[in-house]
């Protein structure tokens, strides 16, 4: 029997090349054959055509790496991909998380397998396993593992609003539930999340780097509000049932 075509997504922007080669070197090291697709938003880096990765290039397109999941998810899936999963350029994946999901995906028939994860420092050093991320109330886009009908949803990445970029993984999982996607959750994080957000290190009380972000959603609430109930609910009906 040939081994299943699994694929991890990194979309990249200004991230420091020794990130994006964590993130490179942790696909690499997973202890199934993953190919790895790398999607220069607007900033390519020339080092990247040397690596073993599929190295696309595009123009930025301003909606937090949305697009170039998209595009590098579609590649995949023209060319044959039986397990999807994306991996944000600061981030890295330990050795048997596309192997857990994968075992995950065959004993449970369903078609969204989503991983758990932990909280790392910027200078990548841990905090804690994160309780957020749990597979029901929120998965966040790193811990996404997508097989078979769940694949349909890659485009969505493109199409949905522009102004909730930031909050598509929750847009995500409200597509999934939605549409009735069986899912599994994997319990053992496998999944490394490089953290610039200052709540996270206000949990630890720890006093936040000086390049750290506030959660964002304010912008996007607003924007939403300000569109009209048809609009709204023309935006949920394609949310919720597609075209």
């Amino acid at each position: 029997m040939s081994s299943p075509r699994l694929f991890v997504v990194t979309p990249y922007h200004t991230e420091p090349l020794s990130e994006l080669r964590d993130n490179h070197e942790s696909v690499l090291s997973q202890v199934v054959p993953v190919r790895h697709i790398m999607v220069a938003d607007g900033h390519p880096r020339d080092e990247i055509d040397g690596w073993d990765c599929d190295h696309i290039r595009l123009p930025n397109h301003g909606d937090w790496g949305d697009t170039p999941r998209a595009i590098g998810g579609l590649s995949a899936i023209s060319r044959g991909a039986e397990g999807l999963c994306f991996l944000d350029a600061d981030n890295w994946l330990r050795e048997d998380h596309v192997a857990r999901m994968e075992d995950a995906a065959r004993t449970s028939g369903a078609p969204v397998i989503t991983a758990s994860r932990t909280i790392h420092r910027v200078d990548g050093s841990l905090m804690y396993p994160d309780p957020e991320s749990d597979g029901a109330a929120h998965v966040d886009l790193n811990c996404y593992y997508l097989r078979g009908k769940a694949l349909r949803l890659v485009p969505f990445f493109a199409l949905k609003p522009a102004p909730l970029s930031w909050a598509f993984d929750r847009l995500l999982l409200q597509m999934i539930k939605a549409r009735g996607l069986a899912r599994a959750h994997v319990a053992r994080p496998t999944v490394c999340y490089r953290t610039r957000y200052a709540v996270h290190y206000r949990v630890l009380g720890e006093t936040p780097p000086p390049d750290c972000k506030e959660n964002r959603g304010a912008e996007e609430s607003a924007w939403w509000n300000a569109q009209p109930p048809e609009v709204q609910a023309e935006w949920r009906r394609f949310l919720n049932r597609g075209f």
